[in-house]
């Protein structure tokens, strides 16, 4: 009972947050490929504050630069980690770009 209980709340929970983040109206990045990523990146940071502009671009080059680590590393080819961010990113916020950069730094330390 008590599980049914809390798969029910985590359902609801769930529901709630797929809505709300359908009903964003924050850009969101698309990187379906290079160019598409570049123009859609350009139309996010147009909607920022400076702030928040800086953040994100940091965490853009943060990302890349990871991905930059593991060519170093010989395991996959540019091609498996360009699309690999391109996953990453693709369809994000903003924030969730951010969030994104922080969790990998958080990561790696």
């Amino acid at each position: 009972m008590f599980l049914m209980f809390r798969v029910i709340i985590l359902a609801f929970f769930l529901a709630v947050g797929l809505l709300l983040q359908a009903c964003s109206d924050s850009p969101r990045l698309d990187a379906t490929n290079g160019q598409t990523l570049a123009e859609s990146t350009e139309a996010v940071m147009a909607e920022l504050d400076e702030a928040t502009a800086e953040r994100f671009y940091m965490a853009l080059t943060q990302i890349h630069s990871y991905g930059a680590m593991q060519l170093l590393t010989g395991e996959k080819n540019p091609e498996q980690i360009q699309q690999e961010i391109y996953q990453q990113l693709h369809n994000k916020t903003a924030e969730e770009v951010i969030a994104l950069a922080e969790a990998m730094q958080a990561d790696f330390q």
